[in-house]
């Protein structure tokens, strides 16, 4: 019963790693951008935030990227988890890191280059 376990946790590390990857270059994307709207319109991020920034498109991919990075310690270190709701909330966060920003970084641009 427990190699099954183990099995099992084993393939959820690999699908939160596969995530991972896939969000790495958009989640950097999405930092650097607000990295800028910081700079130059004072607006900041908490990418540490218990809920995500529902409302705010440009920093939805850097949250659910460091999101998914703390659910990996999770699997990889806490015993006993609940390996089925796991796997359903890397989905979700995977999902919610593909909301795309690419519109609302090209917003940011515009109004930074008219001086908004």
């Amino acid at each position: 019963m427990q190699l099954g376990h183990e099995a099992e946790r084993v393939r959820l590390i690999r699908s939160c790693v596969r995530k991972i990857g896939q969000l790495r270059v958009k989640a950097r994307r999405s930092e650097k951008a607000c990295e800028l709207r910081m700079l130059t319109k004072r607006i900041k991020v908490d990418y540490l935030a218990e809920h995500p920034p529902t409302e705010d498109p440009l920093a939805s991919c850097a949250w659910s990227y460091l999101q998914l990075c703390q659910v990996l310690h999770r699997i990889c270190t806490q015993p006993g988890l609940d390996l089925q709701r796991t796997q359903d909330l890397v989905e979700t966060l995977a999902n919610a890191g593909f909301v795309p920003c690419a519109a609302a970084i090209a917003e940011l641009i515009d109004s930074i280059k008219k001086g908004r």
